[in-house]
């Protein structure tokens, strides 16, 4: 990741002329002096769910014959992040999983780029089950914690974390406390229970909207004395 953040701070140096970087990312830019069209910031680093602006601004250098209209914003990775919002000077990205990606502003015969790097926070279900009894809780709570790439829980990762069922072959329901907020990157989930037996099932936890991740299949048994 630091070879491409190099890499990247290279390939923008020579356009960014005296832009200068605020704590929010989203600043404006300038034609610099020979016309060219710059895109500001032009490096940034994100985690997975979080929005960065790009802008440009109108200068009478960019509205020559054959560069009327608005700039056009493309993303090279939709897999790594998407343009959520678009005006004739600026886009919002989201950054949805880790990787790198180039974020292009088009206006006539210019283009200019940025890089964003997704960083490798992601989501990990610490504890689940491999077994469990139908209609009956867990015997320990499912555990979900906001990592970085070193699999550590990040402070302050303090997200609304909701679980669901993904792999459901006998049409159940999951049932108890199917959302948590994270404490320091760790939410824990309990009671939770399926209430037919069969499977294997899986279920997903999701976070901030655009972190996930699945569970490991696991059977739930007929309860004893049950129907």
């Amino acid at each position: 990741m630091k070879i491409s953040a190099l890499a990247a701070i290279g390939a923008v140096s020579g356009v960014l002329g005296g832009c200068s970087n605020g704590p929010t990312g989203s600043l404006s830019t300038v034609a610099d002096s020979t016309g060219k069209l710059v895109v500001s910031p032009a490096l940034q680093t994100r985690s997975a769910g979080d929005t960065v602006r790009f802008a440009t601004v109108r200068d009478s250098s960019l509205t020559s014959v054959g560069d009327s209209g608005p700039v056009i914003w493309m993303v090279s990775d939709s897999r790594v992040a998407t343009l959520e919002q678009q005006g004739a000077w600026w886009a919002v990205a989201r950054a949805l999983h880790v990787g790198t990606t180039t974020i292009t502003a088009a206006h006539g015969a210019r283009a200019a780029s940025a890089v964003l790097i997704v960083s490798g926070m992601h989501l990990v279900i610490t504890a689940q089950p491999s077994t469990a009894v139908a209609g009956v809780p867990f015997a320990a709570p499912v555990v979900v914690t906001i990592a970085d790439t070193a699999g550590q829980p990040i402070a302050g990762a303090d997200y609304f974390v909701t679980v669901a069922l993904d792999s459901n072959p006998n049409q159940a329901t999951f049932a108890g406390s199917l959302a948590a907020t994270a404490m320091n990157g760790v939410a824990t989930l309990s009671p939770l229970s399926v209430l037919k037996a069969g499977g294997p099932y899986t279920f997903t936890a999701s976070a901030n909207g655009y972190l996930w991740a699945r569970s490991e299949p696991f059977i739930v048994t007929v309860k004893p004395g049950g129907p």
